[in-house]
């Protein structure tokens, strides 16, 4: 590279890396906070126990006789 271009060169490497080094920390910084805001909004998310056991029929079967107690006339 001529010596006349190695300032300009230079130059502009620096500004490229000024550039990058602005624009991660403004990602990184922005993504901490959706991440702390996340974390504060799922403390505050109430727990839904989950199923005991796998018996979809005995499930099926209780559906259905709720059914039928409160819709006595379908019958």
């Amino acid at each position: 590279m001529p010596e006349q271009f190695q300032p300009l060169f230079t130059h502009i490497i620096e500004m490229v890396r000024t550039v990058l080094s602005d624009s991660h920390t403004v990602v990184f910084l922005f993504g901490m906070s959706l991440l702390i805001v996340a974390f504060v909004l799922v403390i505050f998310l109430k727990e839904i126990p989950s199923r005991t056991s796998n018996d979809m029929k005995a499930k099926a079967n209780e559906v259905d006789e709720d059914k039928l107690k409160k819709e006595p006339a379908l019958n």
